[in-house]
């Protein structure tokens, strides 16, 4: 058995190497009173340094490796303290973070949608509303090009779609994207939301799509939450008011890292490699592309599951 603060020492190293191992193993062991017969010669202390150092190296490559790609926080916070940008503080702003509003129901989506979790979302069938108000058109010249095109994708820019509209996307669609005013729930009911089984994954990326209300006695309601409701395994929305600029920036980046869009005409071959990310850690990359990487960068969250792309 050996003492955590003895361990810590030969893993604390700074620029570890064989001498340093050594000279640390000659301190401890001369505070050690040991019979002869269990004294080590120089060539024996080399040895277990040289092992040693492996060892501590091999233990610092697989905590860099795993702890940001396999680490991932859930949060369920209270009624009290949900519109805090938990996700934006120091210690969790470059992790794998989303929100769910129940430990019963984060159970529910673990189980219901295990497929899901494990080989990701075939984002080849999906469907898209940017710009229904007709009041963005900047959002619409930077979001329309890269959606109309994509192949078995289909979806209505500049125009308001109506309860029927969605609600079909919501049956035949992997993926629904809204880009204009708010989450959406002026063109759909929350009663057709939340009675619903099942929502595809959905980016709902307007201004305080994600705003709950409620608090005291009376437990937070929202878009948000309808969805989760409604059976949404993933859901991005933002807590409160956002620029078009800095969203469309931030938009584009994350599906990007993502790997849902791909630049497939670049000679630059990193451009053609997708990133088998999950959406939480590419939200996380994200942010910092905004101006107001501490304002606009910190309203999004995500609800629900770290979902990946499926890959091809």
């Amino acid at each position: 058995y050996i003492h955590g603060e003895i361990y810590e020492l030969f893993v604390n190293i700074d620029r570890i190497n064989v001498e340093k191992v050594a000279n640390l193993l000659y301190f401890l062991l001369g505070k050690i009173e040991l019979e002869d017969a269990f004294r080590f010669d120089d060539d024996a202390i080399l040895s277990v340094a040289r092992q040693t150092k492996a060892m501590i190296v091999g233990l610092e490559k697989n905590r860099i490796s795993n702890s940001d790609v396999a680490f991932h926080t859930v949060l369920v916070p209270g009624a009290s303290c949900i519109q805090i940008p938990w996700e934006s503080i120091p210690s969790l702003r470059a992790k794998s973070v989303t929100r769910m509003p129940t430990l019963f129901q984060l159970k529910d989506h673990l189980i219901k949608y295990k497929n899901l979790l494990d080989n990701g979302i075939d984002a080849c069938k999906g469907y898209y509303v940017i710009n229904p108000g007709g009041d963005l058109q900047r959002t619409e010249a930077n979001l329309s090009p890269k959606f109309r095109h994509l192949d078995g994708w289909n979806g209505l820019v500049g125009e308001v779609p109506d309860d029927s509209n969605i609600l079909k996307a919501f049956d035949e669609k992997n993926l629904y994207i809204y880009a204009g005013h708010g989450g959406g729930e002026q063109y759909i009911k929350s009663k057709n939301i939340k009675k619903r089984d099942f929502i595809p994954p959905s980016l709902l990326l307007g201004c305080s799509s994600g705003l709950l209300k409620g608090g005291g006695s009376i437990h937070p309601y929202g878009t948000a939450y309808n969805y989760i409701n409604g059976g949404c395994p993933m859901l991005l929305v933002n807590m409160w008011d956002v620029t078009d600029k800095d969203i469309d920036l931030f938009t584009i980046s994350a599906l990007t890292k993502w790997g849902f869009f791909v630049d497939y005409d670049s000679f630059d071959p990193f451009d053609i490699s997708v990133n088998n990310s999950t959406i939480s850690l590419s939200v996380a990359e994200a942010r910092n592309v905004c101006k107001l990487k501490y304002l606009n960068g910190a309203a999004p969250i995500i609800y629900g599951l770290p979902l990946r792309l499926e890959t091809i």
